[in-house]
């Protein structure tokens, strides 16, 4: 059985790496692997435009601030309720 959201906590610890790998976009979109790979195809190409020419990825990863814009996913709310339930915020 798989769980369909994932918690602000979870949020906040992807948010905190610098790459999403396909595993990260899956989660964000709620998605399977096939679709995943789609959408990190549209992220590569989003990404590109924004800063022109030719930018190197990491193999099967794209910029997490990229991704998380992409899924309109707001870190800092996440950060907010976390601190407002008491929870951790990156080791804090």
């Amino acid at each position: 059985m798989t769980k369909d959201t994932l918690t602000s906590k979870e949020i906040v610890e992807l948010a905190s790496h610098q790459y999403a790998t396909i595993k990260d976009i899956e989660l964000f979109g709620e998605c399977c692997k096939d679709k995943a790979y789609e959408h990190m195809h549209i992220l590569r190409e989003l990404i590109r435009k924004k800063y022109g020419g030719e930018v190197v990825f990491p193999t099967g990863k794209v910029h997490m601030e990229d991704t998380m814009a992409y899924f309109h996913v707001n870190e800092k709310r996440h950060i907010q309720i976390l601190l407002a339930l008491g929870g951790v915020v990156n080791g804090r």
